[in-house]
């Protein structure tokens, strides 16, 4: 596993990620949250251009979680953290919210 910024063309594979690990939610009663929509690739695209996106690659290279953040009062303020369910329990999320 590789941690780098994201790239803009990655930017729609954030929100499958994001779909994919809502999910899990429907299997524990919480349908809302599955059925909550990702961020919009405007909002995703703001924190990659601010350089506050940051990916989990696999092997090839392919992201298989994400962070995104922003600075709030000089500090930075961690907005979403999502793994892929194929992925988790890994320590992968965790390993983004150390980087």
């Amino acid at each position: 596993m590789r941690i780098r910024a994201v790239r803009t063309t990655e930017l729609p594979l954030l929100q499958d990620i994001e779909r994919a690990a809502g999910l899990c939610f429907a299997d524990v009663g919480m349908p809302e949250i599955a059925a909550d929509e990702p961020p919009a690739l405007d909002e995703l695209a703001r924190h990659q251009e601010a350089g506050l996106a940051w990916v989990a690659t696999d092997g090839a290279d392919a992201p298989v979680a994400y962070l995104i953040a922003d600075r709030v009062d000089g500090a930075l303020h961690v907005e979403q953290v999502s793994v892929h369910p194929a992925h988790a329990r890994r320590g992968i999320g965790r390993s983004l919210l150390e980087h």
